[in-house]
């Protein structure tokens, strides 16, 4: 049996699908609605379809991160349906009610799908094995390690430290520029100060290159990174 979770219908447009949903697949389906009940929302809607056994209303306001991660949690949806919305033009007109229709509008479908996607990654790299992303992660660091050793013009700041995350500079080259050239290049790194503003106080720097590995990288984008780097010399004729 399918389960749907439907947003806001308790509002003309949810409810209607609810019912178009059961009278379509009657009893092989299970929906559960979520409805703040507020200007929009009236049971009254769903009144003949309140005692069904594969039918149950949740009280929830999409804006609450809390209740929304939790319904969603509890029910383990095979879809979502998302009505729930600020939809009346004139209300959502008046400026005292802007902050509200942006909370509703943006933020409420902004939980939806933040915590869908959050339980789907999880589930995703669960399903790998987390002891067999962190090996994969940790051969490429050594084998990234033990190539940018190969080149004379390059500087490592964190060789030993725990982690998939590799922080490096080009001598002599501004760690944007850098940046800019390997882009050129097609290969997506971060440079700049990373947050950390006391570089300049344990390493005598502002900013690095750092290069973040994942489960996604391969053997094979690692030679690509060094080869760019081995050519780096023209980086004035391809960045200008």
């Amino acid at each position: 049996m399918k389960t749907y979770l439907v947003t806001g219908g308790a509002g003309f447009i949810g409810s209607n699908y609810i019912h178009y949903m059961f009278k379509k697949y009657g009893d092989d389906i299970r929906i559960i609605n979520v409805d703040a009940l507020t200007y929009a929302g009236n049971l009254e809607n769903l009144k003949d379809i309140e005692s069904r056994r594969n039918y149950t209303f949740i009280k929830a306001d999409i804006t609450d991160k809390e209740a929304v991660a939790k319904a969603i949690r509890e029910v383990n949806p095979d879809a979502v349906v998302h009505c729930a919305a600020w939809t009346a033009v004139d209300a959502a007109e008046d400026e005292e009610n802007q902050p509200k229709v942006r909370l509703v509008n943006v933020t409420g479908t902004q939980n939806i799908a933040g915590v869908i996607g959050m339980g789907k990654a999880i589930s995703y790299l669960e399903n790998i094995g987390m002891n067999k992303i962190m090996k994969h992660e940790h051969e490429l660091k050594n084998y990234l390690v033990s190539k940018l050793k190969e080149l004379d013009n390059i500087i490592i700041y964190n060789e030993d430290t725990v982690g998939s995350i590799v922080t490096f500079n080009v001598k002599d080259i501004f760690s944007q520029d850098t940046a800019i050239y390997l882009d050129k290049h097609h290969i997506c790194i971060r440079s700049g100060n990373h947050c950390s503003k006391i570089l300049n106080q344990v390493f005598d720097i502002s900013n690095t290159c750092r290069v973040s590995l994942g489960i996604y990288n391969t053997d094979e984008e690692i030679d690509a990174l060094v080869d760019a780097l081995k050519n780096i010399g023209n980086i004035w004729m391809e960045i200008s």
